[in-house]
């Protein structure tokens, strides 16, 4: 369970760079 939920983090934190970079690039804040 344990690692599961490890994994899930990672994944959370894997969209929320992308959706930053994906922001920054079309310019917003």
């Amino acid at each position: 369970m344990k690692l599961f939920l490890e994994k899930l983090l990672d994944i959370l934190e894997a969209l929320l760079r992308f959706r930053r970079r994906k922001a920054k690039k079309t310019g917003d804040s």
